[in-house]
């Protein structure tokens, strides 16, 4: 309990669920003993959806507890462009909330998944704007990201490429716009566990939604 309450110091939880409050603890407005838990307690009902400004530390800072608690992160937007500003801003933002707060060891899977449609580069233009000095300077020193580009099945019964989505280990949220920056705002919703399931199984599974074009890792220098 007592290192509970020394990591709540340092990187806040909600709240703290336990079997019995020791000591102290119950000065702690964060403890909460399960045996009294309600439905109305408010630190341990939080919304599942939220509207952020559309602008790279609020998106981040909204996502924040989860990428800062994975091992496994998957960024999906099919219109990625490692070339635009507005792309590379909110990547590194996101990828900084996964090295910032963290208590747990450091991912071991992180990728940028993008659309290969007609109206995009080629697979090594991608390839060559991923690898320009402007990208992996978003990239923070000594993490690795794999930048995958898919292509829709031919058949029109399959999955299309178009939401956007974080997804990581321990759960998922869409983003109803975009991941990259603009103006105006958006709405994060949380997946229920039954969709980021199935999300998750079209794009981190053996077995993927999608025909993959191409894949390039490119290691950070930030």
């Amino acid at each position: 309990m007592k290192n509970a309450e020394r990591e709540h110091k340092r990187c806040p939880f909600h709240a703290i669920l336990v079997k019995d409050i020791p000591d102290r603890s119950h000065l702690n407005k964060a403890v909460f003993k399960g045996s009294n838990l309600k439905h109305d307690i408010t630190e341990w009902n939080h919304e599942t959806m939220v509207t952020v400004e559309r602008k790279a530390k609020d998106m981040a800072k909204a996502v924040s507890p989860m990428l800062s608690n994975c091992t496994e992160a998957i960024f999906i937007d099919p219109h990625f462009d490692p070339e635009k500003d507005k792309y590379r801003v909110t990547i590194k933002a996101f990828l900084q909330e996964i090295v910032n707060h963290r208590c747990t060891f450091s991912p071991k899977r992180i990728e940028v998944h993008a659309s290969d449609r007609d109206d995009k580069p080629s697979f090594d233009e991608f390839s060559r704007r991923c690898n320009d000095n402007n990208l992996r300077s978003c990239i923070p020193k000594g993490m690795t990201v794999c930048f995958k580009r898919w292509k829709e099945k031919q058949n029109g019964e399959h999955e299309k490429l178009h939401n956007r989505f974080i997804l990581t280990n321990i759960g998922g949220v869409a983003f109803l716009f975009g991941l990259d920056e603009g103006d105006g705002s958006d709405i994060v919703v949380l997946l229920t566990r039954k969709v980021y399931e199935q999300i998750w199984e079209q794009y981190a599974e053996s077995n993927p939604a999608f025909d993959l074009d191409d894949s390039v890792e490119i290691e950070g220098t930030a």
